[in-house]
């Protein structure tokens, strides 16, 4: 308790740790004192109980004698001691800290010397002047080996070196370093650069986008247009229209040297309508433009149960009979757009049938176009008897063809088969995104789109992009273990100059009798249009 009112209570700099070092190291040599003095404080207490006054008042001067006796002859050697060290640890790092500031003001006079014998015609002339002026300065306080002063000097000169433009700036607009005539330079410029992206990108903006840029480009205009003209009023409207442009392309919205990244159209969610209790649903879709993010949400009515998915492929699985309402959100550029989908969960086929996706997806399907080439199998015809149904199994021999056959397995009723998904023309330098249906999971995809950007892809969806105007095709090989099937579908690229002329950026009709080709049945005939027959 002592040693805490005289430790702690004397106010100083010194933190809480050192206080309690300096106490503990009177402690250890104070054990005997404190005894002593534990002693005489009950002895003292003793005689006052017992009416002897003189005595306690004796022994209590005795102790405090004591006391300052023990003060003079342990407690100040021990501070004197424990302050001196202090002092001296002080110093030291004093002294490292000078031999470090030293050291760093020798590094910035190189340096700034070193700036000033190259080619300044970049830097104002007044800037230029101050920094001749700070670094006499700073040799001035070097010289002296003044700590305080070599830190003043430094600080200095340091904040005049960062509120310069970096070297070549004022060539870029950048930085307020550049002259009235090339600040003014700089600002017709951007406006054209801003006007270009307006004009030949204005589709992938959205209508506040594109006011604000414009309101930007009117605002640097009306600057440049006062009588007397302000470089700083200049400099912070050009910058305030670069910004606005930098965030648009850095939101893949599109730029001033390359194509513009548009919102998605078209967007069609490729899923089946049903599936089978405890099989797999996967679902992608297709779309023209550009998709930066996809959100999948999909609601199960027997249960109440919702999913969130943030990827280009949607996969669930479902253990009883219900309704699956599947929503897809596309972003990109400065829009969405929603779509919706429904999948029935049943029961399955009870006489040994086959209900495997395609019997719900591609058994409804045709060819898209003329030019898209699908070596997948779509259907079994019949070699003898019976009629085949399109996108289904017939039997070999006798009766009539129906979806599969008891006591045979949905894996050899099903001939794996798919079919690709891709609009057949796009604008130059505008991304295509491609999926497929199926009938069968695969378990390996490739796709290949030479003169594409990228060319290959391995996953359920694909996008490229295509560099240049011409004919491509995209093509698409999938397996399910080691039978592969292939499909493919011819691309049109097209100049971007080219107006809509009812084709350009429209989805295929997949299934619609404009789209398909010679032989679609329209009950019970042969196959579609694009497939081909298995023996």
């Amino acid at each position: 308790m002592i040693l805490d009112v005289m430790i702690d209570g004397y106010e100083s700099n010194e933190s809480q740790e050192s206080k309690n070092k300096l106490k503990a190291l009177i402690k250890a040599q104070s054990g005997a004192h404190f005894a002593q003095l534990s002693s005489a404080l009950n002895q003292a207490a003793s005689q006052l109980d017992s009416g002897d006054l003189e005595d306690a008042i004796y022994t209590l001067e005795q102790a405090t004698s004591m006391d300052e006796s023990w003060e003079q002859s342990t407690v100040m050697p021990i501070m004197e001691q424990h302050y001196k060290a202090q002092e001296q640890e002080f110093l030291a790092e004093y002294e490292k800290d000078a031999e470090q500031l030293k050291q760093d003001v020798t590094e910035e006079i190189k340096m700034v010397e070193e700036l000033l014998a190259q080619d300044t015609s970049w830097m104002e002339s007044g800037v230029k002047s101050d920094l001749e002026s700070k670094l006499a300065e700073l040799k001035t306080a070097s010289e002296s080996n003044d700590a305080e002063k070599m830190f003043a000097a430094l600080t200095e000169m340091v904040e005049l070196m960062q509120s310069l433009p970096a070297e070549g700036e004022g060539g870029s607009g950048e930085g307020t370093g550049a002259s009235l005539s090339e600040m003014v330079g700089f600002a017709n410029d951007e406006i054209t650069t801003a006007e270009s992206i307006l004009e030949g990108y204005g589709e992938g903006l959205s209508q506040a986008d594109s006011e604000k840029i414009q309101t930007l480009i009117n605002g640097l205009k009306g600057v440049l247009n006062q009588e007397e003209q302000d470089k700083d009023e200049i400099y912070t409207a050009l910058m305030s229209l670069a910004d606005a442009l930098k965030a648009f392309e850095k939101s893949g919205e599109g730029s001033s040297e390359g194509s513009a990244s548009a919102a998605p159209t078209g967007v069609v969610i490729q899923c089946p309508p049903m599936q089978v209790i405890g099989h797999e649903v996967k679902c992608s879709f297709s779309y023209e433009g550009g998709v930066q993010t996809a959100e999948w949400t999909a609601v199960f009515s027997a249960d109440g149960s919702q999913q969130t998915q943030g990827d280009s492929l949607f996969t669930g699985s479902y253990g009883e009979v219900g309704t699956v309402s599947l929503s897809l959100k596309a972003c990109g550029g400065s829009s969405c757009v929603d779509v919706s989908h429904t999948i029935e969960i049943v029961e399955p086929p009870k006489n040994g049938g086959s209900t495997e996706q395609g019997d719900h997806q591609e058994g409804q399907s045709t060819s898209s176009s003329g030019d898209h080439d699908s070596s997948s199998s779509e259907q079994s015809t019949p070699s003898s008897g019976g009629q085949g149904s399109s996108g289904q199994s017939t039997p070999s021999s006798g009766g009539e063809g129906s979806s599969g056959h008891a006591g045979e397995s949905s894996e050899s009723q099903t001939v794996f088969s798919i079919q690709l998904q891709c609009y057949h023309e796009i604008e130059v330098g505008r991304p295509i995104g491609c999926s497929f249906q199926y009938n069968r999971s695969p378990d390996k995809i490739t796709w290949t789109a030479a003169g594409g950007e990228p060319s290959t892809g391995s996953g359920n969806a694909f996008e490229t992009t295509f560099g240049a105007v011409g004919q491509y095709s995209i093509s698409l090989e999938a397996c399910v273990a080691s039978n592969c099937v292939s499909d493919s579908q011819a691309i049109n690229v097209y100049a971007s100059e080219k107006s809509s002329e009812g084709t350009e950026g429209e989805p295929k009709n997949v299934g619609s009798d404009d789209d398909a080709g010679e032989g679609t049945p329209s009950s019970g005939g042969q196959g579609t249009s694009g497939s081909s027959s298995s023996n």
